[in-house]
């Protein structure tokens, strides 16, 4: 079972609010084999609001977390805190069929199976997304100046 799951039955019709936390080490064990980042030291958090009419859910709400990353001017690593936004349409059905239409990816919509919504894959797809590619570790990056006093000692 996930970290992160949403129980159905548990659920009320209308609105719900589910507060979790992304600890270092669920976020870390996710971005194995990203290679040059790693999880930040600091705990993350996930607030989601969960609408519910019958067995389909409207999943809003932000994900934040953070990353230790090389910034690509200084080769220095820094901590750089990321967040995303998420809203996507939960239906039941296999995730795994063909029993869904060909552009409910574009539209922001996912299957479940059963009684539970596991967001583990959607929480880690959703922060992975907002990493920078060329990361910076600010305005007053020493930039190659850095390297070349280092180089020289």
């Amino acid at each position: 079972m996930g970290r992160f799951v949403l129980n159905i039955r548990e659920m009320d019709e209308g609105i719900s609010e589910y507060l979790f936390d992304i600890s270092p080490e669920w976020f870390g064990h996710e971005l194995e084999g990203c290679e040059g980042i790693n999880a930040g030291q600091e705990p993350g958090a996930v607030d989601l609001f969960a609408t519910k009419h019958g067995r389909e859910v409207l999943i809003q709400g932000r994900v934040r977390a953070s990353v230790e990353i090389t910034c690509v001017r200084c080769l220095r690593p820094f901590q750089k805190n990321i967040g995303a936004e998420v809203d996507v349409l939960m239906l039941p059905g296999n995730p795994a069929t063909n029993d869904q239409h060909e552009d409910e990816d574009d539209l922001g919509v996912e299957r479940y199976r059963g009684d539970h919504i596991h967001l583990d894959e959607l929480i880690r797809d959703s922060l992975v997304l907002e990493i920078p590619m060329n990361p910076n570790c600010g305005d007053d990056c020493p930039g190659w100046d850095y390297l070349e006093a280092e180089l020289k000692q």
